[in-house]
């Protein structure tokens, strides 16, 4: 659990920060690609996660 909020905590940060930063340099389109490009990488990386959880649900599920 700790390891998904880590990368979210990173995916958060890191596209705020980038994307705040550039309006105020005046690339706005830069900021729209730089934010649908955090959004695609965060999803992809949750899809990631979602299919290892999946594929490894019965050893999981042994620990519980």
């Amino acid at each position: 659990m700790s390891i998904i909020q880590a990368a979210r905590y990173g995916f958060g940060m890191g596209a705020g920060s980038l994307i705040s930063r550039r309006p105020g340099a005046g690339n706005e389109e830069d900021a729209d690609r730089s934010g649908n490009s955090a959004l695609t990488a965060s999803f992809l990386v949750a899809m990631a996660f979602s299919i290892a959880g999946l594929l490894n649900l019965t050893s999981i599920s042994k620990i519980y």
